[in-house]
């Protein structure tokens, strides 16, 4: 089940992200591992700084493996510690689709953001995204914020 694409304004944010390469199958092991987010929100913990929802930044999607920032938002920064950047992100535009299905179905959901931009004039302005409301659900679906950066 997927909602309406939006087109939102998302204001400027720090962050703290772990960049990763692994095999397509094996992103969910690759993100919680225990120093993926895990060590990333005991490191905004540490600093007491909030960390908002889980997410995974694609910077390269290949035919069996990915390259990927997987992180989350800050209220505020921290030192940097074992690998994990901090960063600050800009604003930007964005168009949106929340997906409540299973992540092996995300692939329809990325495919309609993509058919909305196209649809509506708009540009690529970086690499996409996904945030996660979660682990997920006893029935095997979760929610997932399907994201991709847009220019008018």
């Amino acid at each position: 089940m997927a909602s309406e694409v939006e087109v939102l304004n998302v204001a400027a944010q720090w962050v703290a992200y772990r960049r990763l390469t692994c095999d397509r199958d094996k992103i969910g092991p690759a993100i919680t591992a225990p120093d993926v987010l895990p060590g990333i929100y005991e490191l905004a913990k540490k600093h007491g700084v909030q960390a908002g929802p889980p997410y995974a930044r694609y910077l390269r999607w290949g035919e069996t493996d990915c390259d990927l920032q997987c992180g989350v938002p800050l209220t505020g920064p921290v030192p940097p510690e074992d690998n994990i950047v901090v960063d600050y992100y800009t604003s930007c535009r964005l168009a949106m689709l929340t997906f409540v299905g299973p992540y092996s179905e995300l692939g329809k959901a990325h495919d309609t953001v993509i058919e909305f931009i196209k649809a509506n004039g708009y540009s690529f302005g970086g690499p996409c995204w996904e945030v996660y409301d979660g682990p997920g659900n006893p029935d095997g679906t979760a929610t997932t914020h399907v994201c991709y950066a847009i220019e008018p």
